[in-house]
């Protein structure tokens, strides 16, 4: 006779935009804050770059909501490519760090031919 066996459905991660959350210092205070609502710091994992926290267990949303709510950040459901958010919304945070490696580069090449070389700019800073 053939065993079943019974497999219980895996939850579904959920993905959280969390307003306010742009260091390590604010991704401290989640996991510290959702880690017990959620079962766990483990079950959290965090993008920083874009904003997202994503909870790996069957947590009700409301309950994740009003725990990031008590950290003082703001937290929101995840929408793929919202048809309403702007680029800025979509993007922002990715084109204004490109934009800052970029004028560091520059700056530093700047510095490097008024000193003569990248060697002197970085001794004679």
């Amino acid at each position: 006779m053939p065993s079943s066996t019974a497999s219980t459905p895996k939850a579904r991660a959920q993905e959280f935009r969390i307003h306010g959350m742009d260091c390590a210092e604010e991704v401290a205070i989640l996991k510290r804050e959702i880690g017990p609502v959620a079962g766990g710091a483990d079950n959290l994992a965090f993008d920083i770059l874009n904003g997202k926290m994503i909870v790996l267990t069957a947590t009700d949303a409301a309950t994740i909501v009003k725990a990031v709510s008590r950290t003082g950040m703001r937290a929101e459901l995840w929408e793929t490519d919202s048809p309403k958010a702007t680029f800025w919304q979509r993007r922002g945070r990715t084109a204004l760090t490109t934009a800052s490696g970029i004028f560091a580069i520059a700056g530093f090449s700047l510095h490097a031919a008024l000193a003569g070389s990248a060697l002197a700019a970085i001794l004679f800073t």
